[in-house]
């Protein structure tokens, strides 16, 4: 019996969710990867067109009506499981999240934001330190020069004793003078100031992008390690550009307390393995363009929206992933303010042996 045109409409629907979720993973996973160019954005668009007009035609026949239902399945399955590990790794916010005025704004483009999360770890060896991080400024005429700058006086303002740099300093060339005028300001914002690079970077120009941070006072920390001296010991400040750039040879001997930059989120797992304390990230804009009740669709992770944004604890180092202060194109934001990240690390006590309270409550030892 042949389907009405009615009868049809709710298996479509079906097979146009299904098709949508499978085309965001593989953008997501894969060919968000691919660098930036005209036979990225075409491969992204036409793979999206060509789907939904392949299941519009498969959704006619009624032979494959429960092919969808298995899909969308699948997709929950993977949904319930991102719960699951954010879940495990404690994930959350930075900070009391936006402002009450941003709530119901819907372009956020350049309502920057100031997000403050303490953390504590064990091996500080001083009582407190304050870091700052900005990421994924995307230096362009798209965005009022003033708007860049007002990030750096955010930072200033709270008094980091640290400002992390975590890549993507720009997206074209043309912003490379931009982010000479920028780079000018930026040891005014902290008293010292460390940078590694993103995959736009390396896309555009590493060698002139290091060169102009390098020659404003910035520290590269690109693939090495430098420790710096504090109250009781030293920390070490690391930085690794992998996929795109070099990566860490290996965290110093005597030092536990590893403070390390990584432009992408995915190298977590394997910087926990190697005992890193704490990895500043970025990379995702936090999706850039956020759906209420759902969050980011597109985030340029292997591991979809696992990491989209907040803060994290993966085995024992803290992940923290901001939101970016620039926007890549189009350059709006939508429900996805931009963020100034600031941290405290409290050094972390040593517990009381429980010897007293165990006989307190009656023990015979």
């Amino acid at each position: 019996m042949e389907w009405t045109s009615v009868a049809r409409l709710p298996s479509l629907v079906l097979w146009w969710s299904a098709v949508a979720g499978v085309w965001l993973v593989v953008v997501n996973r894969w060919l968000m990867h691919w660098t930036d160019g005209t036979a990225k954005s075409a491969v992204i668009a036409g793979s999206l067109l060509s789907a939904f007009a392949a299941s519009t035609l498969i959704g006619y026949h009624a032979l494959w009506r429960w092919v969808p239902f298995g899909i969308l399945g699948i997709l929950l399955v993977g949904e319930a499981k991102r719960e699951l590990l954010r879940a495990r790794y404690s994930a959350c916010e930075i900070g009391q999240g936006v402002e009450p005025t941003l709530m119901n704004s819907v372009i956020t483009t350049t309502a920057l934001q100031c997000r403050r999360v303490e953390i504590t770890v064990p091996g500080l060896p001083c009582e407190r330190l304050r870091v700052a991080q900005l990421s994924d400024l995307h230096i362009d005429h798209d965005l009022p020069f003033h708007y860049y700058a007002s990030a750096l006086r955010a930072v200033s303002e709270e008094l980091p004793d640290l400002l992390v740099l975590t890549g993507d300093f720009v997206s074209r060339p043309e912003g490379l003078p931009l982010l000479e005028q920028w780079a000018a300001l930026v040891t005014q914002a902290a008293p010292q100031v460390f940078f590694s690079l993103g995959n736009h970077d390396h896309w555009v120009d590493a060698q002139a992008v290091r060169s102009i941070l390098l020659n404003a006072g910035a520290v590269d920390v690109g693939g090495r390690c430098l420790g710096l001296a504090r109250e009781h010991g030293a920390i070490a400040v690391c930085g690794t550009e992998v996929p795109w750039g070099p990566n860490i040879p290996s965290f110093p001997v005597g030092i536990p307390f590893r403070l390390v930059l990584s432009h992408t989120p995915d190298n977590v797992y394997a910087l926990a393995d190697a005992g890193a304390t704490i990895v500043f990230s970025g990379h995702n804009h936090g999706g850039q363009f956020r759906i209420p009740g759902l969050g980011a669709l597109v985030v340029p992770s292997r591991y979809g929206r696992r990491f989209d944004r907040g803060a994290f604890k993966v085995a024992d180092t803290h992940l923290i992933v901001s939101s970016g202060v620039g926007a890549g194109r189009p350059s709006v934001r939508l429900f996805c303010p931009p963020d100034v990240v600031v941290v405290d690390v409290v050094r972390q006590r040593t517990a009381r042996r429980p010897t007293r309270l165990r006989r307190h409550r009656g023990s015979t030892e």
